[in-house]
Order: C-alpha cells, then sequence, then structure tokens
C-alpha cells in the first residue's frame, strides 16, 4: 500500500497513546475509548468509529459525498496557494450541510475566506 493508504488505516483503527489523550476527561474517556491491552494506548470505541468516514480525496476537486456534518482541515492548507486554498474552501464549504462545522488549523491563512461560515469558536466555523 502507499502511505496514504498506511496513514488511512492508522487514523481508522484510532489508537491514542496515553499523552494524546491527557486532556480529555475521565468521563470521556470512559464513554468514548476502551484502553488497549498495553495499559498505555486508548482506542475509540468502535460505535464512535463507525459514524467516522475517513478517504483519501483531492482537495482541489468538489466531494463526492456531501453533505458533511463536520470536515476538519488542520494544518494542510498551508502548502497551497492562495487561488487552490480558495478552490479548496468553496469545495469544503459546498460540502457542508446545513448546521455543518468547519474545524481548520492555525496556519491555515485562509480567514478572509470563510466569510459565509458562522465562526463558534477559535478555528471552528459553522454553516447557516
Amino acid at each position: 500500500t502507499d502511505i496514504s493508504e498506511t496513514a488511512l488505516k492508522a487514523a481508522r483503527q484510532a489508537i491514542y497513546r496515553e499523552r494524546a489523550v491527557a486532556e480529555v476527561s475521565p468521563t470521556q474517556l470512559r464513554r468514548y475509548f476502551e484502553t488497549l491491552a498495553d495499559g498505555v494506548s486508548w482506542q475509540v470505541r468502535p460505535a464512535v468509529r463507525e459514524l467516522v468516514e475517513l478517504r483519501r480525496h483531492n482537495l482541489l476537486e468538489p466531494p463526492r459525498l456531501p453533505p458533511f456534518d463536520c470536515i476538519f482541515i488542520r494544518n494542510v492548507l498551508i502548502y497551497f496557494d492562495r487561488d487552490s486554498k480558495r478552490t479548496v474552501i468553496a469545495n469544503l464549504i459546498g460540502a457542508l450541510a446545513p448546521g455543518g462545522f468547519l474545524v481548520v488549523g492555525p496556519s491555515e491563512g485562509i480567514y478572509d475566506m470563510l466569510a459565509p461560515l458562522v465562526k463558534q469558536a477559535t478555528y471552528l466555523y459553522r454553516k447557516t
């Protein structure tokens, strides 16, 4: 498999080391994660993982399966030129369901492109 398929496989397993879940409350850990046999890793419960779809996609093309409830695009657009960023953001906004969320990273350089969305919190925007 190529590197993107390897990364997708790892992401689908949703396994996190103790350090990665350090700021997750004990209540949320019990509700959404299970401890693995090694005692230092946590895995998102199957019922939660089944709600998430991870797939490879060319961001310069509109997604083929909208509408999405939530799209995460953190620390990706820093590698795109300004025109490409506009294309990607337009595609992602178009792919969001009404009320859907877009989560962006702090370094994307796209905040002026998010006018069609309503800012909910730092890095979190919602489509009305």
